[in-house]
């Protein structure tokens, strides 16, 4: 087993050393191919649902290549961006547990989630940034915790996916953070 443990890191190590880079001509090439032949859907989304909670306006983009004959080829989620005045933001995406400093910049200087009201609104905001898939809608809910409201997404195996937001004693937001496995007890 140690011989073909050692034989195999041998072989990685002589193939990755004979690995060519490539040439900086070739690169800008390259570079500038990919950068001509990307396109962008954008959309406007309902401001109506996310104006009392945020400032600024919302677009929801596709990123993708454009193809011969075919169109614009795109991947991945959605992603929406945030242009307050002359400046763009994009949510984070979902595919960790994180802190969302970002999405929490965007919430209005005055907005305060310190009851069931807000919490609702709050609520309908994530339903609109971080949409759930049809089949998981029964599954959003949202509870308070001491400082924190937790607002239960779509399930994640058998725990939740959840966005963690806590507050001041005012109702001020202080920190979002979002956790694909959020148990509840």
């Amino acid at each position: 087993m140690k011989n073909l443990i050692l034989s195999l890191v041998a072989f990685l190590l002589t193939h990755c050393l004979s690995a060519q880079s490539v040439d900086s001509q070739s690169q800008k090439l390259i570079e500038t191919f990919v950068k001509g032949n990307i396109g962008i859907e954008t959309e406007q989304v309902d401001p109506a649902a996310l104006s009392k909670v945020f400032d600024g306006k919302f677009f929801k983009i596709m990123v993708g290549f454009i193809e011969s004959g075919s169109g614009l080829s795109t991947c991945g989620d959605n992603n929406y961006l945030n242009i307050n005045g002359t400046t763009v933001k994009m949510t984070e995406g979902l595919h960790t547990d994180l802190e969302c400093p970002i999405f929490m910049s965007m919430i209005k200087k005055d907005f305060l989630l310190k009851d069931e009201n807000a919490a609702k609104l709050f609520e309908a905001s994530l339903n609109v940034l971080y949409p759930v898939d049809e089949k998981e809608v029964q599954n959003i809910k949202h509870m308070k915790k001491g400082q924190q409201w937790i607002f239960l997404r779509g399930k994640f195996f058998d725990d939740f996916t959840a966005f963690i937001v806590t507050t001041d004693p005012s109702g001020k937001v202080s920190k979002i953070e979002a956790q694909l496995s959020y148990q509840v007890k």
